[in-house]
């Protein structure tokens, strides 16, 4: 057997035991509800924040700021601190929740009410671990939630240590309570033919 040969044996193995992981490219202007990232209070295509982070590009430059462990009297000089827009953004996001701290009690709210209708454990933030019967059940429950409209982590062996494979789904603050409902209404039952993930747990 060559190289060659026994990669394409584990590919194929790997993909019969739900194991394979596929790539998703998604453009900017796809319509799938966001629930995969870290984009816990919904700032990051804020109109607020990314005015400000073109404003700090504009002012400042492309290139990457400087530490102020550094330099504190000449900021923006060496690579050591983050680039101009990013700091921008930051700090406005920054401003906003401190000016609406609802949207974090907003985010930690949802994820609690969720956890509570599909029955799983409250998350301690805004991201909820959805616990599948095993592998393939997850890669198939992720491609027909991102069939319905909402794009989903799906962690599977060797990634989970208990050996569990989970879907991830963050309650970002900017959910509506509908899409929310919706969300809930598809997790509650992935796909045809699968009882509800709180009901089961599996590897």
């Amino acid at each position: 057997m060559t190289f060659g040969d026994w990669l394409a044996r584990l590919s194929s193995d790997l993909g019969r035991a739900g194991l394979q992981r596929q790539l998703r490219p998604r453009s900017a202007t796809s319509r799938l509800v966001d629930l995969a990232g870290n984009d816990y209070l919904g700032l990051s295509r804020d109109v607020r924040v990314t005015a400000a982070a073109a404003a700090a590009a504009t002012t400042w430059g492309a290139g990457a700021g400087a530490s102020r462990l550094v330099n504190t009297s000449r900021p923006f000089i060496y690579d050591t601190g983050l680039a101009p827009a990013s700091t921008g953004a930051a700090l406005e996001a920054l401003r906003i929740i401190d000016a609406e701290l609802q949207l974090p009690r907003r985010a930690r709210g949802l994820a609690g009410s969720m956890a509570s209708a599909l029955g799983i454990a409250d998350p301690a933030g805004s991201v909820l671990s959805v616990p599948m019967a095993s592998a393939a059940d997850a890669g198939q429950a992720q491609t027909q939630l991102a069939n319905d409209g909402f794009l989903v982590g799906c962690f599977r062996p060797p990634s989970v240590p208990d050996g569990v494979s989970r879907l991830r789904v963050t309650a970002r603050a900017s959910l509506t309570d509908a899409v929310v409902a919706r969300v809930v209404d598809r997790l509650a039952c992935p796909f045809a033919g699968t009882s509800a993930p709180s009901r089961r747990r599996g590897r």
